[in-house]
């Protein structure tokens, strides 16, 4: 069967037509692109490795549902690739010894992230972008990176551990921690870092570290090889300095 012809194309399509209608840009940082790979371009890539064309249905069907959560907890989320984790997470399904049960226990854990991180949380966090170009991912691995090294940023044991951040979090939040505090009435978004990240400041920091290779997970290339070795966190903060942006 041709692609187009399968459940999989449809859910695909219709992940595409739901950008649109929000008139979302879904920008990339792939500085050689404008906009972030199509869903359908990314199910008709997959369609042609994948060895169970019934689970990727159900895939790309999650995955709608997966991108319409995305942009209710994450409205203002500027860099919108999904190449890198629309693969992998794909593979470690398939790779599943019940896939279908598999598959329904990564998208909740994921579904359950975005509601934890997002806007409508106690967190608050205004964007996906350290999450899904690896830099929450990059600093988890060093911690420890004997034991971690091997784990992926998009494996569901990774998504399982931000799961346990998430909660840790909210304890301090609800303590009224000195870096994770209770939010004004004032204050829509929190941001413990050492920079700003309204959006033309978030944008430019990002498109630097892309020009520069500082970005631990390439998340517009689907053969990408995460990388967790540099000091992105230092990066960040210094190229924030010579940017003019550090609060």
């Amino acid at each position: 069967m041709k692609f187009e012809k399968t459940k999989a194309a449809k859910f695909c399509r219709e992940t595409d037509a739901f950008f649109a209608e929000h008139q979302i840009e879904r920008k990339s940082l792939d500085l050689s692109k404008d906009r972030a790979t199509g869903f359908y371009m990314l199910g008709a890539s997959l369609y042609e490795r994948a060895e169970n064309t019934s689970l990727l249905d159900s895939y790309c069907e999650y995955f709608f549902e997966l991108s319409r959560a995305k942009l209710y907890h994450f409205p203002e989320n500027i860099f919108w690739d999904t190449d890198h984790l629309f693969f992998s997470a794909y593979t470690e399904i398939e790779q599943a010894v019940k896939p279908s049960e598999y598959l329904i226990e990564y998208m909740d854990v994921l579904m359950g992230l975005l509601k934890l991180f997002g806007k409508h949380s106690t967190i608050k966090f205004r964007y996906l972008h350290d999450f899904t170009y690896g830099f929450d991912w990059a600093k988890w691995v060093k911690k420890k990176q004997i034991d971690r090294e091997q784990v992926g940023p998009f494996s569901l044991s990774f998504l399982k551990r931000m799961h346990k951040r998430g909660k840790e979090l909210g304890d301090l939040i609800l303590k009224n921690d000195r870096k994770y505090h209770q939010l004004k009435k004032s204050q829509k978004f929190r941001n413990p870092f050492l920079f700003l990240r309204e959006p033309a400041e978030e944008q430019r920091l990002l498109q630097s570290l892309s020009k520069l290779d500082f970005i631990p997970v390439k998340c517009w290339d689907a053969n990408d090889q995460p990388n967790w070795q540099k000091p992105f966190d230092a990066e960040r903060n210094k190229i924030s300095k010579e940017l003019g942006i550090l609060k």
